[in-house]
């Protein structure tokens, strides 16, 4: 677990992060019925859904409620720790608490909310480039099946549409090489987001943060602690109930722990 040191000290070469992912957003990429296609976890495009955009995605009213209560089962520990003497965080009105996320509105929002629930009213929120999800370009918020359709007449070439042509488009899409247009590849966004991950732990050594992020970002960190190769991590998908705590130092592998899981909630929610 998250080594805790009296008056919320941190170790000058270690940098320690509890981390979040943001819940329900009124751009969803993903489907109700995910599957595992050899590159990564993907809905089957059956259901109609928009591609996510790094920026202009704002939570739903569920992914508020999501966020509150994750900072509720937090606020648990949190008290715990205050009482022996062990607090997170020494926070104020001139030192807020530092926070790190995607340029997406949704990861601010979520961690606005999980703070709040847990007690902290002051934080300062710094949102980066390198923690963007992958970067979909010109089809950014478009519908799924819309896109599917018309690469298949693209591909048709004017001709009847094929089985064997819907396949390809279909894996096409799927493919972690392929590379949307003004956008980027899978291959392309996880190297970006693990040289970010990787350098805002060096740049706040001495320092405990809060990353709020995507599941597609938190998959690529979760790769790093666990240097994970590709056909591994691409089929993590981190539940928005969990609340994961790292401590990083230089020159060693990272170390985590739960602090929550599903399986193992801080406690009882209602229905």
């Amino acid at each position: 677990a998250l080594p805790m040191f009296p008056q919320a000290y941190v170790p000058m070469n270690q940098t320690h992060v509890i981390m979040i992912r943001h819940g329900k957003s009124v751009h969803e990429s993903g489907g109700e019925t995910p599957e595992f296609v050899g590159s990564g976890y993907w809905d089957t495009w059956d259901k109609n859904r928009r591609i996510s955009g790094a920026i202009s995605n704002f939570l739903k009213k569920e992914g508020n409620a999501t966020a509150k209560e994750l900072g509720k089962d937090f606020k648990i520990a949190v008290d715990e720790l205050d009482k022996a003497g062990y607090p997170i965080w020494l926070w104020s009105k001139d030192a807020p608490i530092r926070v790190y996320g995607s340029e997406s509105e949704n990861t601010e929002q979520t961690a606005r909310c999980f703070l709040k629930e847990a007690g902290y009213t002051n934080m300062s929120f710094n949102a980066l480039f390198g923690l963007n999800s992958q970067k979909y370009g010109g089809l950014t918020f478009r519908y799924k099946n819309e896109i599917v359709e018309e690469a298949i007449k693209i591909y048709s070439g004017g001709k009847e549409t094929t089985p064997e042509i819907r396949v390809k488009v279909a894996k096409m899409f799927k493919n972690r090489f392929y590379h949307y247009p003004e956008g980027e590849t899978l291959i392309e966004a996880d190297w970006r987001i693990a040289y970010s991950f990787v350098d805002l732990l060096n740049r706040k050594l001495g320092k405990r943060i809060l990353i709020a992020d995507h599941s597609g970002a938190i998959r690529v960190f979760e790769a790093i602690i666990r240097t994970l190769d590709f056909a591994e991590y691409s089929s993590i998908k981190e539940s928005q109930d969990s609340i994961l705590a790292l401590c990083y130092q230089p020159g060693r592998n990272l170390r985590y722990d739960y602090l929550q899981k599903k399986e193992y909630p801080f406690r009882e929610r209602s229905e």
